[in-house]
């Protein structure tokens, strides 16, 4: 993985990492804001998935 892939990923999962704090903290409770928090969620789990596939295929394959 590039470093410019690697920089994207983890650039995207900062920004999912405060917009789901900020939804956390808003007091709202209808479904289309459960519907973003499950979404951020997933976001957060594949920037991981991103960031960590490389590092264990080199370490792997090495």
């Amino acid at each position: 993985m590039s470093v410019s892939a690697m920089m994207c990923a983890v650039s995207l999962q900062i920004i999912a990492n405060v917009a789901t704090i900020i939804v956390e903290e808003t007091e709202e409770s209808n479904e289309e804001h459960a519907v973003w928090f499950q979404r951020l969620i997933v976001i957060d789990f594949l920037c991981c998935g991103a960031i960590l596939l490389p590092v264990v295929c080199e370490f792997r394959f090495s």
